[in-house]
Order: C-alpha cells, then structure tokens, then sequence
C-alpha cells in the first residue's frame, strides 16, 4: 500500500470514513508491524553506523596523534642535525684559521732562519789569514761554534720546510672557503656584478692563495739556496 492508501484506511479506522471491513483492519496492522520492522532495523543499521564511524573517528585521532608525535621527533633531530652542522662549520673554520696562522708563522721561522744560516755562511769564510798560534786557535775555536750553529739553523730549516710543505699540502687539498666574499656579502645570492662592479671572490680562497702562493715562493727559494 501507498501513503495515500494507509492514510484512507487510517481514515476509515478512526471513523471519518466508512466503517472498514476485518480484512482491511488485518492489512493495516501487518503494514503497520513491517514499518516498525523496517524502522527499527534502519535504527539498528543506523546505530551500526554511528558506532563504526565511531570507532573510525576513535582510530584517526589515534593516527593523527602518533603522526604529530612522529613530526615532533623528526623536527627534533632536524633541530639536532642543524646544530651539529654549525658546530661542523665553526670547527672547519678554526681549523682554517689555525692552518693559516701556522703558515704564517713557518714562513717568517723560514726567513729569519735563511737569514741566520746565510749570515753564518757568510761568517764562515770570513777568514783573515794571521800568523800566529793564538789566532789559528780562535779561529778554529770561531769556526766550529759557527759550523755547529749553522749545523743547526740547516737543521732547523728542514724542519720548518718539512712543516711548511704539511702545510701547503694541508690547505691544497682542504676546501678553505668561507662562503664570505671579500667585499663583506655572501657568496649565496651575492650580487650581480654588473650591479655591485665586481666579481664575488671567497676571502677564504683569497687569503688561502695569499699564503699558499708566499709558501710556494718560501720553498723555491730554499731550495734554489740549497743547489
């Protein structure tokens, strides 16, 4: 039966209508029944629903919490990460700085020993011929002190050289960059040259080839000294 129809019938049982027959009064109350079946089993699905999603919601609360705690924990050893590499990066660059000041220091050891070695060459055959006993003595006694001294400033010469050459070894095969231009900018997103008027040149690289290029000229000397 349609609404309409159990609307007629519910008519005629109320007495607005007709007086309706037994079979008719039959018919409307197993209508009647199926609808409260149909009603109270689209209630049980209707409950099943709401419990699944329910328990749906339950579980992408419980997915989104662990997501949020995984993106804490990552945020944290991102956090970490940058901190061990600034740390990575202040320590290269006191390493640079330290290499830099050894140079620095090997290469003017260098020149003050050449000068000495040299001024001792020099002394050494600075012999004036006498005829006495007293000044061959003096002489040989003059001569020994300054071989033993020259002994030692050649001595002192190979170490440094030695040092000097770690040195130039050490800076020709570590990356010296600073990431600073020489003008004060970055080297990230430094300026256009034709803007700025000049190229961007790491200080870092420049005072490296500053004293790379002393130290080369350091050790061609010596070793042209040497031949």
């Amino acid at each position: 039966m349609n609404p309409a129809q159990i609307e007629a019938l519910d008519r005629r049982l109320r007495g607005q209508d007709v007086i309706p027959n037994r079979n008719e009064v039959a018919d409307f109350v197993t209508i009647l029944a199926d609808e409260n079946a149909t009603l109270r089993a689209d209630g049980d699905k209707l409950i099943s629903a709401v419990e699944y999603w329910s328990f749906k919601a339950a579980e992408l609360m419980e997915e989104k919490r662990a997501s949020e705690a995984a993106l804490a924990t990552q945020l944290a050893e991102t956090h970490r990460l940058m901190d061990n590499a600034r740390q990575i990066e202040r320590n290269v660059q006191a390493v640079r700085e330290h290499e830099h000041k050894r140079a620095e220091a090997a290469l003017a050891e260098l020149a003050r020993v050449t000068a000495q070695r040299d001024a001792l060459k020099a002394a050494k055959w600075d012999v004036q011929h006498t005829d006495t006993m007293n000044d061959f003595v003096l002489l040989g006694i003059d001569r020994d002190e300054k071989e033993t001294a020259l002994t030692t400033a050649n001595r002192r010469i190979a170490a440094l050289t030695e040092a000097l050459e770690g040195c130039v070894a050490a800076i020709e095969h570590a990356d010296m960059a600073d990431g600073v231009c020489c003008c004060g900018d970055m080297m990230e997103g430094h300026s256009d040259p034709m803007s700025c008027g000049h190229s961007p040149v790491d200080q870092g690289h420049y005072h490296s080839h500053q004293v790379l290029a002393s130290a080369r000229a350091a050790l061609t000397t010596d070793k042209e000294l040497k031949t």
